[in-house]
């Protein structure tokens, strides 16, 4: 159970992100798929980066705003 987005290592794959949203692996997918979630398909995964996650979780804000 992943306790902090900052555990995460720095490329999210498929199950470790919806974990962290709290939604299934299928549900995930269907959001990157639709371009809703910044993610890239790599292999049988979508990957997205620690710190385009969080700022997705933040609604689109950075750690800078």
């Amino acid at each position: 159970m992943i306790s902090s987005i900052d555990e995460l290592p720095v490329a999210v794959r498929t199950p470790q992100a919806a974990e962290a949203l709290g939604i299934s692996e299928r549900a995930y997918r269907e959001l990157c798929r639709s371009g809703a979630i910044p993610a890239r398909h790599i292999g049988r995964f979508w990957v997205i980066s620690r710190e385009r996650l969080k700022e997705y979780l933040n609604g689109g804000e950075t750690d800078d705003d």
